[in-house]
This record gives C-alpha cells, structure tokens and sequence, in this order.
C-alpha cells in the first residue's frame, strides 16, 4: 500500500484560491486559512498544524497570497486595518516595507517584495515554532498568485528581501 503524500497550503480567505490551487497543484491538498496569513503562530495553531503533519503525511507547506490581495492592498494605499481583530499593526508594517521596497525596486515589483517579504517572515516564524522532528519532515514554502498572468509565482529568496539594509 503506497502512503500518499499531502501538501498543506496556509491561504487568506478574501483570495479564494482554493479552486485554483487543486488545478495547479495535484495530489492531497489541504488549507488552513487565516486574514493574509497573518496567523500569530500560537502554541494551539502550532499544535495544531504539526497534527495535520504527521496525521496526514504532509511533505510540503506553502504560505500562498494573491497580488491582488484586498487586505494588502488597502493597506499599500494607505487605509487603517486597525479594526480588524489581529491586523493592528499590520497596515503600518506593510507602509513601511512598502516605503522601504520604493526606494531599491522598481515599481512594478513592490507588491511582489512587500508580499516576498511578509511571507519569508511567516516561513521563518513557522519554522521557529515548529518542533524540530516536524521541521525536518516538511519543506516550507512560499507562492504568490499573479491573476493578471494567472500563474504562481516563486516568492523572492531571503537574500532579496533582507530584514536590514546597510549602505556604506
């Protein structure tokens, strides 16, 4: 009996991207959602997420969002996100990369960095959370879905999207 492999994709909500994520990616696919997968990584979320692991042989998670993601980009244009629950600071964190990304990219890239970024932080917090058996059972990943190409894309490395810049 062969043991089917699961891939796990952490989706925002307001993307609806669950149908074309079965299209594109074949297999088991399971999602857990959260408002721009902003999730706090809590011990109850992160106990929870290794169980889907382990219960269902996931090899390989993926943080996915749209570049026309709403919440982002309401935040980009400047609009307050500070009354939704666990947003509070979002819309200030994403201005500020958003400030940062204009002054060393060109502009057509900037929702791809601020989004590269945000989810290489949520890559790195994930793995910090996770125990150390379950960090070695799946590879952690990013996507972002362009719907002007209709097509996901790789998100930018670390070694792009760097946390500090240093000019001499």
């Amino acid at each position: 009996m062969k043991i089917r492999k699961s891939t796990l994709f952490l989706v925002c909500p307001t993307d609806c991207l669950e149908s074309t994520i079965n299209k594109e990616f074949k297999g088991d696919n399971l999602f857990y959602s959260s408002l721009v997968n902003n999730s706090s990584f809590c011990i109850n979320t992160v106990t929870n997420l290794e169980e889907l692991v382990i219960n269902n042989n996931i090899k390989e998670i993926y943080f996915v969002l749209s570049t026309q993601n709403k919440i982002i980009l309401h935040a980009m244009a400047g609009q307050s996100l500070a009354q939704i629950r666990g947003l509070q600071n979002f819309d200030s964190h994403i201005k500020k990369n958003k400030e940062l990304s204009e002054l060393f990219w060109n502009s057509n890239n900037t929702t791809r960095v601020i989004i590269s970024y945000f989810i290489n932080q949520k890559i790195l917090q994930l793995k910090e959370n996770f125990r150390s058996d379950i960090n070695r059972l799946v590879n952690i990943k990013g996507k972002i879905f362009s719907k002007t190409e209709n097509k996901f894309i790789n998100i930018y490395s670390k070694l792009v999207c760097l946390n500090n810049l240093n000019l001499n």
